[in-house]
């Protein structure tokens, strides 16, 4: 659809159109004409079933692929019914609340960069990242002050658009997106909760692909569906496993968990805006700057521009906490003490430059 083109949120000087984005999103792709098929495949006759020849299973090929669950519907005796349909819209029941996770915070922010500069990204390398943020952002050649001049902008406003705590990046933009979010993560896996009590009843008319893949492989998912159900209904803890065994019980999966989610925080609203995230100065509208040695250890606050030539690196402070009241277990390493930890120890390769540091520092003293 075109409102969902990404060339939309690319536009230079609209600060708005990540958030644009989003809600386009769930206009156009999760609006009234999904939950139209989400309640016409809830009411039809299990009974009621269609081969899955070629024709369909060309259709649906890649978006089983991505959920791993292509094998499970190709060969013969596979049919598409009220379940399998569930479980197809459930998938994409979790990837619209998903969305509205994300809807319920501000991204406002000029990103016309990701248009500039996206085919040199690699997010797997937080150096390159970070040198591209460098380049882009305070050198010559990729500088915005000359950037803009060359189309017109000379004026500051479009430059604070683009600095975080100086426009509404990460702030609370709809509390109520996130009771949707969850709302509609609760009715997925209701959904999927449901159509594995279903797998499981006797006379089940199932693809045997997928009978065999619940009976060896998934044997832990019902329950792990089960858990993360009742914990997003009554509020309480998850347990997100290291990993899955093929054939284990969810207590297999779940013994030295990784993590455990406090669900209640989670959906909390502003849980995670940036202004509890990162130590800010000037009334929250900018953040507190520090300088490091050559090898990242240290961190002297900054309080002059200049100061920032002494070091070997600039970067910023996290606040723990809010992260650590969702993620019982999971960081317990990191905001010992008084709950602050470095950001470059979270992102190594996070530390600025001093040169870029002090001009970052000065677009926020100025503007």
């Amino acid at each position: 659809n075109a409102n969902t083109d990404s060339q939309g949120m690319n536009k230079m000087g609209d600060p708005n159109g990540i958030n644009q984005y989003l809600d386009d999103l769930l206009k156009y792709v999760f609006g009234d004409e999904f939950e139209t098929i989400c309640r016409r495949a809830e009411t039809l006759n299990p009974n009621v079933r269609i081969a899955m020849d070629s024709a369909i299973m060309e259709k649906l090929k890649g978006f089983l692929e991505i959920f791993g669950l292509h094998d499970a519907y190709t060969g013969t005796g596979v049919y598409l019914g009220r379940v399998e349909l569930e479980s197809v819209l459930s998938w994409l029941r979790i990837i619209k609340a998903s969305v509205e996770y994300l809807a319920a915070y501000n991204w406002e922010i000029d990103s016309s960069f990701i248009k500039v500069r996206y085919m040199s990204m690699e997010p797997e390398d937080l150096d390159t990242i970070n040198g591209i943020v460098n380049q882009f952002f305070f050198q010559a050649d990729y500088g915005l002050v000359d950037k803009f001049k060359d189309r017109g902008f000379v004026d500051a406003v479009l430059l604070t658009r683009m600095l975080p705590f100086r426009n509404k990046l990460l702030t609370e933009r709809n509390s109520g997106m996130l009771d949707q979010a969850r709302a509609d993560y609760i009715k997925a896996l209701t959904t999927l909760s449901n159509g594995y009590d279903y797998y499981y009843s006797s006379g089940a008319q199932i693809a045997p692909q997928s009978k065999n893949r619940l009976d060896t492989k998934y044997t832990w998912l019902r329950a792990g569906v089960s858990a993360l159900l009742q914990a997003l209904s009554s509020g309480g803890n998850f347990v997100v496993p290291k990993s899955f065994p093929d054939g284990g019980s969810w207590n297999d999966a779940t013994t030295n968990a990784k993590y455990i989610v406090n669900m209640t925080k989670l959906f909390t609203p502003g849980q995670f805006t940036l202004k509890q995230l990162v130590s800010s100065e000037q009334n929250s509208k900018a953040a507190q700057f520090f300088g490091f040695n050559e090898d990242g250890s240290g961190g002297t606050r900054i309080t002059r521009q200049h100061q920032a030539a002494q070091y070997g690196g600039i970067g910023l402070q996290i606040n723990m906490n809010p992260i650590k009241e969702v993620f019982v277990t999971g960081f317990e390493g990191y905001g010992s003490g008084d709950g602050k930890e470095w950001l470059h120890k979270l992102l190594p390769g996070a530390l600025l430059t001093p040169k870029n540091g002090e001009k970052l520092y000065e677009y926020y003293q100025t503007w």
